[in-house]
């Protein structure tokens, strides 16, 4: 399948806003619990002696969105998606935190329900960064698009439905032309191979014309 270099451009981009985003959601809900803990605006020196070691939990965290898929072209997905997502990675974050906080000795963060207030927070706060994010990436005017493969083809109507149903793309598919049929029209034409190819290429080519498209994918 074939994606013109914006499409590539722009995926890398939102990854790194996105990983970028969760950094600074875990680390403003470090700040937030700790001003719920001590009621009030944590000092600079109190708020570093929780930010090492919980950097440790947050590079598990982002570990686990990885593993998760949080950052793959699906990472913007269907806002009813969203917080269950997010609630099921934060409950493997928030195993990892009791192994990280409660059984090494290292790590001696008290009262231990500060760290659940942490991992409350964090939820709530990349919770709204993710709904926030969705609308950021979401494409306004979609161009209409041409999508040549197989249609028995697995992978293509995996692609076929990810772009349409998707609204980080700037694109939608508004025709699905059968590879296969091509391929038949061309060894059955009476006027050989050749002549075959020349018609299908000037049929794209007037669907293209007619239709206004302005990106083709095709496997």
């Amino acid at each position: 399948m074939v994606y013109d270099n914006s499409m590539i451009m722009a995926n890398k981009r939102e990854t790194l806003v996105l990983f970028i985003g969760d950094i600074l959601a875990l680390i403003i809900s470090l700040f937030l619990a700790l001003m719920v803990r001590y009621g009030g605006v944590p000092s600079g020196n109190l708020f570093l002696s929780h930010l090492i070691p919980f950097s440790f939990l947050f590079a598990a965290s982002i570990l686990v969105y990885f593993v998760a898929g949080l950052y793959e072209k699906r990472t913007l997905m269907l806002r009813r998606r969203i917080s269950q997502t997010l609630l099921n990675v934060q409950i493997t974050n928030a195993l990892i935190a009791i192994v990280f906080f409660y059984f090494v000795p290292y790590f001696d963060i008290s009262p231990k329900l500060f760290l659940f207030i942490y991992l409350f927070l964090a939820l709530i706060l990349t919770t709204i960064w993710r709904l926030i994010a969705l609308v950021l990436f979401e494409s306004k005017k979609k161009q209409p698009a041409l999508l040549i493969a197989k249609k028995n083809s697995h992978a293509a109507a995996e692609i076929y439905n990810e772009i349409n149903n998707n609204p980080r793309y700037g694109i939608s598919f508004i025709e699905w032309l059968d590879a296969a049929a091509f391929k038949d029209e061309m060894k059955n034409n009476p006027h050989g191979v050749a002549q075959g190819t020349t018609k299908i290429v000037a049929d794209v080519l007037e669907h293209i014309r007619q239709k206004s498209i302005t990106f083709i994918a095709a496997d």
